[in-house]
């Protein structure tokens, strides 16, 4: 499932990576800091008016493919979502390698090394939108078919 994954992951992955009109080095950062809400992060109201779209057209290819790739067969739905989920923790952990790697969290001796945020950007857009897809579609299922590991207890 990864390429069917991959896919369903690009339609809340590709907002992190849109291109600033105003700077074209970086990418649209869907955060904002919010005096009210304790300087808390919270997405921006154009990300947020733009959610509902996504969600709508990722139900749709999820439903489709189900439909046509897999026979109606709707065990797999929680399978796409769990793996949808974790290739965006995954794209998450890449950007901070990339950040790193481009010189991140080292000190700066010439300019070659600036707009590196936008990795870290990103990556937060990608743990944000990955447990924004846990919240409302994978734990509901869960809930649904009576998996509730929230009072799980560990013995050994």
């Amino acid at each position: 499932p990864a390429f069917l994954t991959k896919f369903l992951m690009s339609f809340f992955h590709i907002l992190g990576m849109e291109e600033d009109k105003e700077n074209q080095n970086t990418w649209v950062c869907r955060f904002e800091t919010s005096a009210k809400e304790g300087h808390r992060l919270s997405v921006t109201q154009k990300t947020e008016s733009l959610m509902p779209y996504v969600h709508k057209a990722f139900g749709y290819a999820m439903d489709h493919m189900i439909g046509e790739v897999f026979d109606k067969n709707e065990n797999v739905r929680e399978l796409l979502l769990t793996y949808t989920i974790y290739q965006l923790v995954s794209d998450a952990s890449f950007c901070l390698d990339r950040w790193e790697m481009k010189g991140g969290g080292r000190e700066r001796v010439n300019d070659r090394n600036t707009n590196l945020s936008k990795w870290l950007w990103r990556s937060v857009w990608d743990l944000y939108i990955a447990s924004d897809l846990y919240d409302s579609l994978l734990r509901p299922l869960q809930s649904k078919e009576g998996f509730d590991n929230t009072n799980a207890s560990t013995s050994a």
